[in-house]
Parts: C-alpha cells; structure tokens; sequence
C-alpha cells in the first residue's frame, strides 16, 4: 500500500512573499478584480502586494481616478505609476509565451492539476524522479500516489479516467494493467498475471497511475505559476532571492529556485477571484 502524505498547501498568506525585489521585468499584463488588464513592469513582491510600474499614464486600480473601483487608494512609492497591488486586488500577470518545441517531451500530471515537463528518470519505492527541462528546477522526486499518470505531449487520451490499476499505454493502442515495480535502463517494470513484464519506455505513450484520492486540491491562498515549458506548479510561498530569482515553497515542504525569465504567468488560487477551471 503507497502510504505517503498529500501536498498540503499552508498559506500564511500576509508572509506569502518576502520583502525583496526582482529586476525590472517588462512585457507583463496585469488582472486586477475588476477585471480590467493593464501593461505593467513586474518591480519585486512584497508583503503587502505586488509591486508594479503601469506603463501607461492609465487610470489604477483602487485609486481615486479610477470609476470602476471602490477601493481605497493604492500606495505610490515614489513615482504615480509605480504601485503596490494588494493581494485583495491582485488575479494575474502574464506574458506572452514563446513555442517551447518539444517534440516527444513527457508530461508528469499530479493530481492537485500541476504538471512538470520533462523525462522520466526511475521509479523507486512508489517515488517517482523527474528531469524537469524548466530552468532551476532540474530532478524531482514525486509520490506515485499524487501522480495522475506520465505522457508524451501528443497523447494524454483517457488520462482522467478512475483507474483501480496502474496502466501503461503502448503507441500501438495496446496497453498492459497491473502495478508499476520500477523504472530503470529505459524499460518499465509491469507486475501483470502473476509475473514481472519489462516493457521498453520508446513504445510507451502513457503510464497511468491507479487513482487513490490523495493530493486533493486545496482552499487555501496559494499562488500558480506557468512556466515557459509548459510545466505548472502551485506554491504556497514565494520569497524573492537576488536578482530575477524566486524561491518557491512548493506544499510538500520542499522549495525550488526558478529564474523569472522561465516564469510566463503567476495567478492567485483562492484569492479574490475564483476561477470556474480551478473548483
């Protein structure tokens, strides 16, 4: 029996970023609750809020110039366009993302809806290691049990499917049941009718994992990042670390550094807004 505890996020959310900075990042589009989206440069994250230069003399949200909000006035900090959007205002930033390629690159979908892009390196003692292609984030190790499956970027059929067995899905439709043993020297170890199957990774378009209801999504505050390789990752807290680095705290209590030029959008789960594709 897997017997490893869930990805719980915990958020205290008025720590959920350090008082630091990252450089001047331009080419960012901010959502705001009122749902009005405004170019700004990303400044750093602070306690209090985001820290942003609208790029445009426009109307800000929650100032007094601004008809669509009633909320109090935000703070300058030393210019009219430089702002600090609190966390009761703040939905999204993104930017535009540039086409990764990737052709025949694997996908690890978890079950809380994260997903890194990659290649599987070995399955050991129901861990899974994962070689991430995202910049910073390098190797891996994730419980099997909060593991949908892994797939080839052109297959993923089916992925959503309750399973009571582990599933591996070969490029010619066949496919094998039973229980995932390991993973080692590019071939899969299936445990199907009483005997051990090695089944080489090149014929494998998807490794289905059986659904056992852990690593369920969470109502806590927490913060959602899309990186340029596709990958999703959720954290619970983020602390700035030198220039154009952030430190996630990702719920398991393990924390990744990732370089803000791999970061493509950040959006805030559970904040003021709840989106229809996360409940």
């Amino acid at each position: 029996m897997r017997m490893f505890a869930g990805w719980m996020v915990a958020v205290c959310f008025v720590s959920l970023f350090a008082r630091s900075s990252v450089a001047a990042d331009q080419g960012w589009t901010l959502t705001t609750d009122d749902f009005l989206h405004r170019p700004v440069e990303l400044r750093g994250f602070l306690v209090e809020g985001l820290k942003v230069r609208f790029l445009t003399p426009a109307t800000v949200p929650g100032s007094a110039t601004d008809p669509s909000s009633t909320a109090a006035s935000a703070p300058s900090t030393g210019s009219e366009n430089d702002l600090t959007i609190s966390y009761e205002q703040f939905l999204k930033v993104s930017r535009p993302t540039a086409n990764s390629g990737g052709a025949g690159k694997w996908v690890a979908l978890l079950v809380t809806g994260d997903r890194l892009c990659g290649e599987p390196i070995s399955i050991h003692d129901d861990q899974l290691t994962f070689k991430t292609s995202a910049q910073g984030l390098d190797e891996m190790s994730i419980p099997m049990r909060l593991l949908t499956g892994i797939f080839k970027e052109s297959a993923r059929a089916g992925i959503a499917t309750e399973r009571a067995e582990d599933k591996v899905v070969l490029a010619n439709g066949d496919y094998l049941s039973g229980i995932i043993a390991g993973k080692a020297d590019g071939k899969v170890q299936m445990q199907t009718g009483g005997q051990t199957v090695p089944v080489g990774l090149y014929t494998v378009d998807m490794i289905l994992f059986a659904t056992t209801g852990g690593g369920k999504k969470s109502s806590d505050p927490s913060f959602r990042f899309e990186l340029g390789d596709k990958s999703i990752l959720t954290a619970a807290r983020v602390v700035s670390k030198g220039t154009n680095l952030l430190e996630l705290h990702l719920a398991d209590g393990s924390t990744r550094t990732i370089h803000m030029e791999s970061v493509m959008s950040i959006e805030q789960l559970n904040g003021p807004v709840a989106w229809l594709s996360t409940m």
